[in-house]
């Protein structure tokens, strides 16, 4: 009678495949997949740990430029004349390294536009250039750049990147061997009947501008000054302007500037007329100075001077009486006017002839 291993079973001789392991009953295949599993599993870990010592190990200074991108890396890269390209350099050095990067008239011919940089890592760093080609088709070389950095002595190293051949191409033909200067400015010649439609219409331009203006400055001005009836004598004129200013509510609604301008503008219209005093477009100065001259009576004139010159100081030293005091001045002038109201003359023809008593015809 033959012994039989104690993993294989008597009872299951046709499933010759089975095996035991830590108590499991598992086939041939499966016994695979759990060899293959831990061989997968340990090789994991090897390669985290050959990372995690790659990374601490020390990092020699490299330096290599490129051009990007490359369509086929066997053929020069391409640029047309006026166009840009594109250079990458990638600096690997020694984590918490500084250096010095290339300066700007370090590309030869091509003329640098911008440039960006960017840490890839701590032992890395890419550094994105953009360079324009304006010069005339040609094959040429971008020169090696150069990084400088401090060793461990102190000293500058210098590290330089391979040169890179590129290709100028153009779109212009054969027969072009230079580029030109720039035009100046084309001189427009206009005939000369077109000068004439043009000063035209300038000139109307720029009198419909002053019409606008003059009409604007009469409406403010109107607004300011109370309409006079021209056919009444000056002191009806007066009292009817001085009753319309008393209507315009100027107080109620606290206008004090216009109610004065207003009030100063009936004053020296009705001095004017009465006294035979040129008041258009005179001062207030100038005014004074001739009723002074006419020797009117002194509380009449202090009482136009009063007047006038509150309005001065209200026009032009935005000087703003309050309700009270331009309620005063209103009494001042009703009360000029008033003072100097002329006295009716009785016609000859109406004189009745009184006939003494006693005395005969």
């Amino acid at each position: 009678m033959t012994r039989h291993s104690p993993w294989y079973s008597a009872s299951n001789r046709k499933n010759r495949h089975r095996f035991k392991i830590d108590g499991f009953n598992v086939t041939q295949p499966a016994i695979h997949v759990y060899w293959g599993g831990v061989i997968l599993l340990v090789v994991l870990v090897a390669g985290c740990t050959a990372r995690e010592d790659t990374s601490d190990a020390p990092v020699d200074w490299e330096v290599f430029a490129e051009i990007a991108p490359r369509v086929v890396k066997s053929e020069l890269p391409t640029v047309q004349v006026g166009k840009d390209i594109f250079l990458t350099l990638t600096v690997r050095h020694p984590a918490g390294e500084d250096f010095t990067s290339p300066y700007e008239d370090a590309f030869g011919e091509f003329a640098l536009i911008d440039q960006t940089e960017q840490a890839i890592s701590l032992t890395e760093t890419v550094i994105r250039y953009r360079l324009g080609a304006y010069f005339l088709p040609a094959n040429v070389n971008i020169p090696s750049l150069q990084v400088q950095y401090l060793n461990k002595a102190g000293d500058h190293v210098t590290l330089k990147s391979r040169p890179i051949a590129v290709r100028v191409v153009t779109s212009l033909t054969d027969n072009v061997t230079d580029i030109h200067e720039i035009k100046g400015p084309i001189a427009l010649i206009i005939p000369g009947r077109w000068t004439s439609l043009l000063w035209l219409s300038m000139a109307l331009v720029m009198a419909f501008l002053a019409y606008l203006v003059y009409r604007r400055f009469r409406k403010e001005r109107e607004k300011s000054v109370m309409p006079f009836p021209v056919a009444l004598p000056p002191y009806e004129e007066a009292r009817a302007a001085l009753l319309r200013l008393a209507q315009s509510k100027f107080l109620e609604k606290s206008e004090m500037l216009q109610f004065c301008e207003a009030l100063a503008e009936i004053m020296k219209r009705y001095a004017g007329r009465t006294y035979e005093v040129a008041y258009l477009e005179r001062t207030t100065f100038e005014i004074l100075n001739e009723l002074k001259a006419l020797n009117l009576k002194s509380e009449v004139y202090q009482e136009i001077r009063a007047i006038l010159e509150a309005s001065d100081l209200v026009k032009f030293a935005r000087v703003i009486p309050d309700q009270v005091e331009s309620e005063q001045l209103f009494i001042t002038a009703e009360s000029c006017v008033e003072r100097t109201r002329p006295v009716p003359t009785v016609p000859k023809d109406s004189i009745e002839l009184v006939k003494p008593v006693g005395m005969g015809v």
